[in-house]
């Protein structure tokens, strides 16, 4: 490597340190001895959070949207597996909302299920249908899908639809549901 691109090497690298230590910096300002101001700025502060998220919301509706796929969590129930195993089977509505090509919900969508913050794993039971989760639907139409998961225990299963293929990771459904 010659000298001269050691000395720009050198160079850029030094700039791009300092830059860097300029955007950690933090602003000066001067405090009031006052208490209410420091309330305040508190409210102010509560009032831009909520404000964030409810954009938050907004923009993830706004999203799903514009998805090309809609589905809705419609309901599910507890069933015993084979094993003596507890499972959930949860039935979704697929809708192919506005994509050219017919589409599956297992290749558009992704179904997660947690319990306890814990995921659960997916599962078959022969007394579930799912065979429609690979059933293409055109533009405009739906299937009705069920996936079954094993259980953890008995407490609540957080429900979340993710659009399969999406760089926003657009949200299609949540839902909790309180097993019985």
């Amino acid at each position: 490597m010659s000298k001269v691109t050691k000395t720009f090497a050198a160079l850029l690298t030094a700039g791009l340190l300092s830059l860097s230590l300029v955007g950690c910096g933090s602003s000066s300002s001067t405090q009031s001895n006052s208490d209410s101001s420091g309330e305040q700025a508190k409210e102010e502060i509560a009032a831009t959070e909520d404000n964030s998220s409810n954009k938050k919301d907004e923009k993830k509706d706004d999203k799903a949207a514009n998805s090309d796929y809609a589905v809705t969590i419609d309901g599910a129930r507890k069933v015993e597996g084979m094993d003596g195993e507890q499972l959930v089977a949860i039935d979704f509505t697929f809708t192919n909302v506005k994509h050219d090509e017919p589409q599956s919900m297992m290749l558009a969508a992704v179904v997660e299920a947690y319990q306890d913050g814990v995921q659960l794993e997916k599962s078959y039971f022969s007394e579930v249908d799912t065979s429609s989760n690979d059933t293409k639907v055109k533009a405009g139409s739906s299937v009705a899908v069920t996936q079954v998961f094993k259980l953890n225990s008995d407490s609540e299963v957080e429900v979340t639809v993710k659009e399969a293929f999406s760089w926003d990771n657009v949200v299609l459904a949540e839902k909790n549901i309180t097993l019985e």
